[in-house]
Formats: structure tokens, C-alpha cells, sequence
């Protein structure tokens, strides 16, 4: 977990009122729903009291004043809903900052301890140790009523800064001291006047914090500006200081983390025990700032990562007596023992000599439990410094932390000896029971049968082995792994399988062959004669075929197989194993992981960027991609050194820079000169609840003057937000009321923070997103189902896609349960909100992970059953909510192309065009005239997709991609026997067609009639208006009129739009009173069907054989309106449907890289070992830490199909065996 002190970004949390205790929510500022206090920071620009104390609280002691112009630390505690309370004298002229929050191993008072004393002038024990039992340190809060000395300090300190240590009118209270083993820390209060109040708050009773006896000295240069301090421990994430001053005179002061913008200057409040807890930077760097040398600046202490220890017994049957010190998770002490030893674990497991038996609990980073239990055998000892735990046979009940623990492996251990594992296995020389294993630096195997006796060492170069027996009585040697050209001639028979896929020929030969083979990564090669019958596959795309002799050098990283029948010489080199190679392993690891977006309805990753200005290698794209933080200080020629600290910008996308302008600021004011640097970005309509603006923060640059402006459709402006003086990297801005509707977003740059310096943006949106990772354990399963819609289409293929997920996550917690009012998601389990997935897997040799998006999905239904440990939510993808919105106003459009159509479309489903993607193509169709009834946006893009003999889907990113059919390419992942359990292949004789008859319709404009009479009597009511809607006798209709009607004296036609299918009209009434309107008349043409045009496609060779079969009807489209175009329409048609439809269902293990519409490689015949050309048309994906997927599959005409045959041959082989000397 991390610190126990966590930092957020400086927020202003000072209530509204005045004179009461008001409730703040921390959580609201970004703290986390396990915080159990926070820390704030008090300013004001007059003397005005102030106090906070945790919600419940009857404590009123801290309401003291806070002095003009001084600042001062304090920390109070909050309730299990993150609520503490906040009381100001006057709000206008105070300010109340949050600097962060405390976690689980700090504990606070609802009321807090008096511990005062009184005893003066002396330093007095004052024990906390029944209130604060383990305390590392405590909480305190020493609001005072006058200027007198009031010091505190760690027990057995000799600090002694007690002169000048008064509380300077209550501004500097909160204070950090470190406790002894007997929880006493040290008091020494003034002889007379005032009072000295001591309050404890709260402790911390963890095992990462570190509280210095005596403090460090770390104070900096005395001018003003901000300088390093001494850099804290290691493994240090954050620092407590407290400020001194050696006069009677306040000066200003600030400690913040290095790199920050914040600055905190303001004077002290002359004590010597008000401590800041500041965040250090990853060289745990913590800046300072001091205006006089007369302040002291000290380390009190410092925190790391927390670790939290529990304590197990474990009994064993062997004798040892041991304490084993586990550094992530666990102390476990051996009980019944006759040896004394020590197991020190720094990231896995060390095993004791002992059969066990454990009993424990392990913290987890989410705060539930899980159980377990194991029992150990083990002779030997083994350290693990990488890797996965080993437990051996195991009966442990406990409580894993996921985040530390990746996988646990339960196996039986024998072990003699000691063996060491880094990354893969070494076996250090000792009686092992193997016979002659050799490593392979490939893990493709083979087995070879032979005869060896092999008594020594074994090295294994990676964790992939060969068995061989031979003849060879190698003592002492190991077999040495040709990394260079050997020349090999013998005679070998090999009885092998080389990785069945699949070879086009049979060739039965004896050859004689005498090659020179470079191998880069090598095989261990015994001598030895050999007898070998196997199959040889082709997998590689480069096949070399010979028949009697064959010279051919051969490069080998991935593995090749070379078939002979002529001469020939050839040369095959791969570099490269890709995700075929990842899926086709036997043993594979498959990760998922889920992301979903609380933030919006509807909303996803659809989001368009432009900018006025951009600068070179940096991209507006990148201000919403949720990176906050930039990775390294950019080299630019306006700033940059060449001392090391500063990176070029990248090439390419790789990392995210975020937005540069072009326009240096001015070189005094820092102001741009008009036009100012302009950043927009559109969206879908989305609610707006806040704003957020970063800069760049390792240059700590940021826009000082700025102006966020927000847009509903139609470039509306909703809301101006002007910032002036801004001093911060990261702005933010809650909004109330929330601003809904809005599509476009613009930031403009009016001042830099810096003179010369162009302005550089981070990111400029907001949203509340979480991701979810199976091997962290928050994601349990995936099921995606994806389906195109293929009967009755024009492609076959299917024009059109639609795709469902189900997503269950881990829900011990209660994170996900409705009613649970605690869970930071409580109320924003909602309807359509963004799902994205994807599954990756780790490729080999990089190890690097390559992610593959399964889409993008909107949720449905939320499900979170009390009686499981799951909660589960369905989504659809951007397509099948398309089909729950209504196309209702269409045109008739004229001499409109097919993307201009798709265009008006999804922009009336209010899609931006960052969510779609339209074939270039379709802009060379052109539809004389086009329009649409009332009917769905999903129907409408079908519609266009069907007239193009196009389809349409939603992509793997998301966006809706309308685009001509073409044939893809083969995918490299073959469904064999080895990866498919069960396929059948139905033969649909019944959907063959041979005979297809297409319509057009050539469409005129008929002369003017009446196109709507509406005589249904309604009413105006005074001084009002009513909308009505008027539907067309017939559809569509152009050269629509103003529609006449027959009304009262003061009821006028106010204004009207006419569609394709009817018109709507606002009536308006001037009068006094109500007034009817009897008769509405509209004049108009129809758009009427010139004849009709029928073109046909037949083939005779199937009506001879199987009889003439038709569609169920003629086809048509009214975007078919000539004779050429439905031709094409009917050749395309009949190529599709000629053949009787020949479908393949298989179950298999899968390929996380499979696209809808992907064209593989399937089985035909288990009986005839032949393979054939498959569209997907369907498939079915059941991630649950493994992957299985059922898939239905379209024959595509005018493929090949293969067939898979078996080679025999005898082959000389003569290899060289070099001792190595271990």
C-alpha cells in the first residue's frame, strides 16, 4: 500500500459560512474511501479564528485565532464517509487548505486526549501509552491562548529549541513528535501567563515511519528562492520538517516537492514543533524556501512505502527453532525445533529445512481477505530472488496482498542440494535424477529417442528441455551448443513431430546432404545414430523445395522447415516471434484488463483535438489522454542545458508530451500577443461537473492567465470561466450547477508563467475512470460475443456488426454492492457508461506485453449478488445504442454521396467524427436522390452499407466503420488440431442461390400537388405557441410549400420544416384568447418511381444441376436508381450465393488478435488432412485467466485448400562434441 501519509493537489476547502462547524468531505478532493484523517493548512489575510476537528466531534478547544499573513499545519480526523468539519470566523478573508490524507495505520480521537501538564520551565514526561498502545509517533494540537514558549520533542532528545517556541496566536498548531518503546514523548511549557494546552489527535502505529531522536539540520540559502534540501532516506516518500527562528521577528518560509509549482511562501509562527509533511520527488529530493538566516530548518522524520507485518506460527515435524524475516508481507516463527537458523525472504519465498504447518493472515491492498491453505516438504534450501512463489505441497490459511504476490504454484519438493533460480534454472553439480537433459534456447521440442549416460552437471539455458538416451559416457562434460556453422553428416532417423501445420506435398527420398548451418540460437547436439520418422510442417512463408542434393544456409531464430525435390540454394531469416507464435504456445499466459469511465453517459475515447498553434513532435491529441505528468524536463531552444536533465522531445507517439504552441511569451510581461494560443476540443454531449487545466510539471510551467469557454451544439456558448494570477501547475475547478449538453471544450492562453517560453499543456479534460487487471485480481472474466448479420445481405460477410460484452470484477470488498454508501463508486454505477477491454499477452524473447483491445461498450445492467464475490456489468458497442435512437430528420438530398449521407447520419446521432470511420469510396457513389423514413440511426447506416455492398461495424477502438467489402488478407494464426477441440461444417444447400434479380428505380419529381390535408381541429392558446407534426400522403416529397391554414384571426404559421416524410409546424396565436386552427394544406411533389429497371444474374451450370433457386423476392434499394448499378449489384450477389453455404463452428483455444471478418485457416477434414478459407462471421470469446473462444466461420469462394502430407527420409549426421569445464 502506499505511504500512510498520502499528498493531494492544494485545494481550497474553506466553507461558504461563517460561525459554524460546516461538514467537508475530503473525498471530494481526491482522497481515498479509506482515509481516516487529513491534513490541512490555515492562511488568512486578517486575524480570524479558525478550527477543524473530525465529524462527530464535540471539541471546541481549537477555535483560536489565526494570525495575518502566517500559515500553520494541523490534522484532524474524518469519519468512515471522509467527513470532517471546518468552523471560520470570517470565510471571505480566510482560507483553509487540503494537503493530503492519512490511511489505515494512523488511528484518530473523534475527541481528542488532554495531555496537558503543569509543570513549568522543565521538560516533563508525558505518557500516551494507554491512549496510543505501538505508537510510532503521535498527533497533537497545541492551540494556545497567548505568546508564550510551549515545546514538545521525542523522549530522550537533546533538541532543545525551546526558546522562541511560542504559539503565535494559534496559527501553527499540528505538530508530529516520535514516542519512545514506552509511547512518552517530552513537554516544557513557560513559568507563567497563558495557557499550554496538549491534544492528542491521533498516532500512528505502522512499521515505515521513522522519527529522528535529535532532528537534522536541512536549512537552505537565505535569498528567496526555492533549493534542494538534503535528500532523505532511500526508500523515503515523504519528509516531516519543522521551522525555527533564532529571533523575535517572523519571516516567510516554504517546503514543498521538488519540481512543484506550489508555493506557499508565508510567514512563520515562531515555534519550533509546528511540522509539514511534504512529499519528496523519485530522487526523494523536498525543496525549501526561507526568507532570513535566522530560520532553522529540520528533518523530524520520514515515511516509506507501508508495509504491514503479521505474525504466524508454524509447527514443524523436523527440529528447527528459527525466525524467518519476510520483508513484504509476514513474520514467521518456527516452533518445535532443534536448529537454530535464519531465512531472511526479499521478494518470494526462502523454505526452511521443515515440514509445516501455517496458520496466517496477509494484508491486501483493497483491504479484504482472502484464505488459503498449505502445508511444506522440504529438503535443501532454495532462494528465489525473481519469480513466482513456490509453496511445495501447502496448507496455509491467510490473506495474500495481490499487488505483491503475482502467482502461487502448489508442487511436491524434493530437493537435494541447493539450487539458486534467477530467471530461469540453473542446477549447480550434485547427484540430480536426470539422464542426459539438454537445454534448448528455443521452445519448440522435439523428442529423440536414443541411448545416453550422462553423470555430471547440467546447464540449462532456458526453461525448455530435451530427454535424450544414447551411448556416450560423458562424465563431467556438458554439450556444447553450436552457436556457428558446424558441418553435420551422418545418418540420422529422427521420430518427431516438427510443429504439424500443414505441408502442401508428400515426398518420400533418401538424400545425401552436406549443408553449412548457422544457427543463432542453437540446439544441444549429442553424437549419436539416430532413427527419425516425423512429419515436417511449412509454417514459415519460406519454403525451400529440392529433390537429390541440397546446399542451403539456413539463419535460425525462429524455427523453418526446408523440404527437398531439386537443387537449389536459399536462405531463410526471421527475427521476430509475433503474437501466432504467443498463441500457439502450449503453456500460455493470457492477462486482461478493463477500463471503465464513470464519468459521462455515452462517453469514450471519441474525442477531436485542434489547436491554433502546434509545436514540432508535440500533439493536441495528447491533452486528453489522462496523462498528467510528463516524464522527462523536454529540451527545447528556448529552454534546455546541457547538464543531463533534460530528454529530446520523441519522434513519434510513444510518449505522451502533451500540447506546444508556437508563440514565445513576451520577454517581460510573459503575456502573448493576440491571436493567443487556442486548444479545442469536441466531443460527444457530455455533462461538464469540473475543469482541469496541467501544465508542464517537471518544468513547473503553467498558464497563468486563461479563459475555459464551454459549447452546447451549434456553437452555443454555456459557460466562461476567466482565471487570472494562477500559481499552480494543475488548476482545477469544481462546477455547481453542473453544465450538461456541452460538445466543445476551448482553452486560451493569455500569460505563461514563464518569460520566452511557449505555452505547454498537459492535459485538458476530465474524467472519473478506473482500470481493472486479472492478475491484481480486481478482474475475474471477460465474455465478449461478436456477431455480423448475414442473411439476406449483400456481401457475404454481412453488412452489418454488433458486439456485446460481460464483465465480472472482483466485488469481496463491496466496491460494486448498490447500497454500500462507503464505496468511492457509490451512485455512479450508471447506465451507458464507457467500457473498453483488451487482452494482452507477453511475447518472447522481449517479454514486452502487447495489448489488443476487444472494443469499445457502453453498460446496461449492473449486477452485484450479496451472496458472491463478483459484480457483473453488460454492455452493447456504439452500434446497437444506434438502434435505440431515432433518424427523424431526413431530407430528401440530392446528387449526395454515400459518405455524405453516412456523414449526416452519425452526426445526427450526435457521434463526433473521432467515432467513425468512413471508406473513402463511398464518396465516389453519388445517389441522385436520397432520403430516409423515420427509423433508427443503426437501420440508416445499414441501409447505406447494404447499397454499397459495404458493411458496417464497430472497430476495436471504438469508432463506427463504414467501409466497401474487400477480401482481407490471410491472418498467420491457422485453427489445426492442435488448437480447435470440436468443429462441424453444416452444409446449407437451402440458402444456395443461382438466379438473382436486382430493382432500380429512377426516381422524377411528379408536379405540384397537395401533399399533406389535415383537418383535425386543434387549439393555440392565447398568446402561445403548439408544434404539430403533418405526414405526407405519400413519401418522400421535394419542392415542399409554407403550409396554408384555416385559423383564428390572430393564429399564424410561426416557422416549419419539411422532412422527407412530412413536414412540422409551430403555430403561434397574437390574441388574447384561445383560438383554433380547423384546416392545414401543404403543396409539394412527390418524388415518384420513373418505371423500373431489372437486371439479372444467373449461372446455368448450378439451374442444370440443383434446379433454378431465387431470393424470396427481388431486391431492392431506393439508393439503387439506375440500371448499371443494379447490375453490378446482381453479379456481386450471385458470385456471393451461388455455392450452397458452407459454414464451419469450432471451439478452440483462440487467438486474442482475431478481428470479425478476420480470413484464417480452418480444418475441412480430419479424415482427408485438408484445410480451407474462412471469413469470421461470429465469434464467442470466454476469458477467464485462460482463453477459450467458439467461433462460426463463412467459406469464401475462390480460396485454395491444402492438404497435409507426411515426409520420410534418411538423413547423415555427424556432430562435434566440445567438453566445457565447469
Amino acid at each position: 500500500m502506499p505511504a500512510a501519509f498520502a499528498r493531494l493537489a492544494m485545494q481550497d476547502v474553506t466553507p461558504g459560512s461563517s460561525g459554524a462547524y460546516v461538514d467537508v468531505d475530503a473525498q471530494d478532493y481526491g482522497a481515498d474511501a479509506a482515509a481516516v484523517g487529513v491534513w490541512l493548512r490555515q492562511t488568512a489575510a486578517a486575524t480570524y479564528a479558525f478550527d477543524a476537528r473530525k465529524n462527530g466531534s464535540t471539541d471546541t478547544f481549537g477555535y483560536q485565532d489565526c494570525a495575518a499573513g502566517y500559515q500553520g499545519e494541523l490534522y484532524v480526523g474524518c469519519d468512515p464517509s471522509g467527513i470532517f468539519e471546518l468552523e471560520v470566523e470570517a470565510y471571505a478573508s480566510q482560507t483553509a487548505w487540503i494537503m493530503g490524507y492519512m490511511l489505515a495505520s494512523v488511528s484518530m480521537f473523534t475527541n481528542a486526549e488532554d495531555k496537558s501538564i503543569g509543570v513549568a520551565t522543565t521538560y516533563t514526561d508525558v505518557d500516551v501509552s494507554s491512549e496510543c498502545p505501538d505508537a510510532v509517533f503521535v498527533i497533537l494540537d497545541l492551540a494556545g491562548s497567548g505568546l508564550y514558549n510551549n515545546y514538545v520533542r521525542k523522549n530522550g532528545s537533546s533538541d532543545d529549541r525551546y526558546a522562541r517556541s511560542n504559539v503565535y496566536a494559534g496559527t501553527g498548531r499540528g505538530s508530529i513528535i516520535g514516542v519512545d518503546g514506552s509511547q512518552i514523548f517530552e513537554n516544557k511549557i513557560a513559568a507563567t501567563g497563558g495557557a499550554y494546552p496538549c491534544h492528542v489527535m491521533g498516532y500512528y502505529a505502522g512499521v515505515s515511519a521513522t522519527i529522528h531522536t535529535n532532528a537534522t539540520a536541512v536549512s537552505c540559502t537565505s535569498d528567496g528562492a526555492y533549493h534542494d534540501l538534503a535528500a532523505l532516506t532511500a526508500d523515503a516518500l515523504l519528509g516531516f520538517y519543522t521551522v525555527h527562528t533564532n529571533a523575535n521577528i517572523a519571516y516567510a518560509y516554504a517546503f514543498r516537492k521538488n519540481g512543484e509549482s506550489e508555493d506557499p511562501y508565508l510567514l512563520n509562527s515562531n515555534n519550533g514543533w509546528n511540522t509539514w509533511a511534504v512529499e519528496c520527488d523519485g530522487s526523494r529530493i523536498v525543496e525549501g524556501k526561507q526568507e532570513n538566516a535566522y530560520l532553522d530548518f529540520w528533518e523530524v522524520g520520514y515515511l516509506e512505502t507501508e508495509l504491514i507485518t503479521y505474525y504466524k506460527t508454524v509447527s514443524a515435524t523436523v527440529g528447527t527453532s528459527a525466525t524467518i524475516p519476510r520483508a513484504i508481507s509476514k513474520t514467521v516463527a518456527l516452533d518445535t525445533v532443534g536448529t537454530s537458523a535464519i531465512v531472511v525472504r526479499s521478494t518470494s519465498k526462502h523454505l526452511a529445512v521443515a515440514s509445516i504447518g501455517t496458520i496466517g493472515a496477509i494484508a491486501m491492498g483493497r483491504y479484504y481477505y482472502r484464505t488459503f491453505a498449505a502445508a511444506v516438504a522440504t529438503a535443501g534450501s532454495v532462494v528465489r530472488s525473481v519469480g513466482k512463489h513456490v509453496t511445495g505441497s501447502a496448507g496455509t490459511t491467510g490473506h495474500i496482498r495481490p499487488f505483491s504476490i503475482v502467482r502461487t504454484i502448489t508442487g511436491t519438493v524434493g530437493t537435494a542440494g541447493v539450487v539458486a533460480r534467477a530467471v530461469s534454472k540453473t542446477v549447480a553439480a550434485a547427484t540430480v535424477g536426470t539422464s542426459g537433459s539438454v537445454g534448448r534456447a528455443i521452445i519448440w521440442i522435439k523428442s529423440l529417442a536414443a541411448t545416453v549416460g550422462t553423470s555430471g552437471s547440467v546447464a540449462r539455458i532456458t526453461a525448455f528441455h530435451k530427454t535424450v538416451s544414447a551411448t556416450v559416457g560423458a562424465i563431467g562434460v556438458t554439450i556444447r551448443p553450436i552457436k556457428v556453422g558446424r558441418h553435420i553428416l551422418g545418418t540420422v532417423g529422427t521420430a518427431g513431430s516438427i510443429r504439424p501445420i500443414s505441408v502442401w506435398k508428400t515426398i518420400t527420398a533418401t538424400v545425401g546432404t552436406s549443408p553449412s548451418v548457422i544457427r543463432a540460437i542453437a540446439k544441444h547436439v549429442a553424437l549419436a545414430t539416430v532413427g527419425t520418422i516425423g512429419s515436417i510442417v511449412a509454417q514459415a512463408q519460406h519454403i525451400i523445395q529440392g529433390g537429390v542434393a541440397v546446399v542451403a544456409s539456413v539463419r535460425r531464430k525462429v524455427l523453418k522447415n526446408i523440404s527437398v525435390a531439386v537443387p537449389v540454394l536459399g536462405r531463410i531469416e526471421t527475427t521476430l516471434y509475433d503474437i501466432v507464435y504467443a498463441m500457439n504456445q502450449t503453456i500460455r499466459q493470457i492477462f486482461g484488463k478493463v477500463r471503465i469511465t464513470y464519468t459521462d453517459p455515452y462517453f469514450s475515447a471519441g474525442v477531436d483535438t485542434e489547436a491554433t498553434e502546434t509545436g514540432r513532435y508535440t500533439y493536441p491529441a495528447q491533452t486528453a489522454d489522462d496523462v498528467m505528468s510528463e516524464q522527462y524536463k523536454w529540451f527545447s531552444l528556448h529552454r534546455n542545458d546541457l547538464g543531463g536533465t533534460f530528454h529530446p522531445l520523441p519522434s513519434d507517439l510513444s510518449i505522451s508530451v502533451g500540447w506546444w504552441g508556437t508563440q514565445l511569451s513576451d520577454a517581460v510581461t510573459a503575456e502573448f500577443a493576440v491571436a493567443y494560443p487556442l486548444l479545442t476540443i469536441t466531443h460527444a454531449a457530455r455533462s461538464v461537473a469540473s475543469l482541469l487545466v496541467i501544465g508542464d510539471d517537471k518544468l513547473a510551467e503553467y498558464p497563468v492567465d486563461f479563459t475555459i469557454r464551454l459549447y452546447s451544439t451549434g456553437d452555443v456558448l454555456e459557460h466562461t470561466e476567466p482565471v487570472t494570477g494562477n500559481t499552480l501547475v494543475t488548476w482545477t475547478k469544481d462546477l455547481a450547477p453542473t453544465v450538461s449538453g456541452i460538445v466543445k471544450q476551448t482553452l486560451e492562453v493569455t500569460k505563461w508563467s514563464r518569460v520566452s517560453s511557449v505555452c505547454k499543456i498537459a492535459q485538458f479534460f476530465t474524467t472519473l475512470e478506473e482500470t481493472y487487471y486479472s492478475e491484481y485480481g480486481d478482474l475475474l472474466t471477460i465474455d465478449v460475443t461478436e456477431q455480423r448479420e448475414y442473411t439476406g445481405t449483400t456481401i457475404p460477410a454481412g453488412n452489418l456488426a454488433a458486439s456485446e460484452i460481460r464483465v465480472r470484477l472482483n466485488n469481496v470488498d463491496g466496491t460494486f454492492s448498490a447500497g454500500n454508501i462507503y464505496s468511492h463508486l457509490h451512485g455512479k454505477l450508471l447506465n451507458n457508461r464507457a467500457i473498453n477491454a483488451w487482452l494482452g499477452v507477453d511475447l518472447y524473447p522481449s517479454g514486452v506485453r502487447r495489448w489488443y483491445p476487444l472494443g469499445t461498450f457502453y453498460s446496461r445492467d449492473w449486477s452485484a449478488p450479496d451472496e458472491e464475490i463478483w459484480a457483473e456489468v453488460s454492455g452493447q458497442d456504439m452500434l446497437s445504442r444506434l438502434q435505440s435512437t431515432e433518424f427523424t430528420t431526413s431530407e430528401v438530398y440530392e446528387n449526395k454521396t454515400l459518405q455524405e449521407l453516412a456523414i449526416i447520419v452519425m452526426t445526427d446521432a450526435g457521434l463526433p467524427s473521432a467515432d467513425w470511420d468512413i471508406d473513402p469510396t463511398l464518396d465516389t457513389i453519388v445517389v441522385p436522390y436520397a432520403w430516409f423514413d423515420r427509423m433508427s440511426h443503426r437501420e440508416a447506416l445499414r441501409r447505406i452499407a447494404a447499397a454499397a455492398l459495404g458493411q458496417c461495424y464497430c472497430n476495436r477502438d471504438g469508432q463506427v466503420v463504414l467501409e466497401i467489402y474487400a477480401m482481407p488478407s490471410l491472418n498467420p494464426y491457422a485453427y489445426t488440431e492442435a488448437n480447435v477441440f470440436t468443429f462441424d461444417h453444416p452444409l446449407a444447400w437451402s440458402q444456395m442461390v443461382n438466379y438473382v434479380e436486382v430493382q432500380a428505380q429512377p426516381r422524377v419529381a411528379s408536379a405540384a400537388v397537395e401533399i399533406v390535408t389535415d383537418a383535425e381541429e386543434f387549439t393555440v392558446p392565447a398568446g402561445d405557441t403548439v408544434t404539430k407534426t403533418h405526414f405526407f400522403v405519400s413519401s418522400p416529397c421535394v419542392d415542399v410549400q409554407a403550409p396554408a391554414i384555416t385559423a383564428g384571426p390572430n393564429v399564424s404559421v410561426d416557422s416549419w420544416t419539411a422532412y422527407a416524410w412530412g413536414i412540422v409546424v409551430t403555430y403561434a396565436n397574437a390574441g388574447g384568447g384561445d383560438e383554433t386552427v380547423t384546416l392545414v394544406q401543404v403543396d409539394g411533389k412527390t418524388l415518384d418511381a420513373l418505371g423500373s429497371r431489372i437486371a439479372t444474374a444467373q449461372d446455368e451450370d448450378s439451374i442444370a444441376q440443383n434446379g433454378l433457386q431465387t431470393l424470396p423476392e427481388v431486391l431492392t434499394s431506393e439508393f439503387w436508381q439506375d440500371e448499371e448499378t443494379a447490375q453490378d449489384v446482381a453479379d456481386s450477389l450471385l458470385a456471393s450465393y451461388k455455392d450452397p453455404r458452407r459454414d464451419v463452428v469450432m471451439r478452440g483455444r483462440g487467438n486474442i488478435a482475431q478481428l470479425l471478418g478476420d480470413r484464417v485457416e480452418a480444418p475441412l477434414s480430419r479424415i482427408a488432412k485438408s484445410v480451407g478459407q474462412y471469413g469470421i462471421v461470429g465469434q464467442d470469446i470466454g476469458y477467464d485467466g485462460g482463453l477459450q473462444v467458439s467461433v462460426t466461420a463463412r467459406a469464401l469462394a475462390g480460396t485454395p485448400i491444402l492438404y497435409r502430407k507426411t515426409v520420410r527420409a534418411t538423413v547423415g549426421t555427424e556432430a562435434t562434441i566440445s567438453p566445457v569445464k565447469l
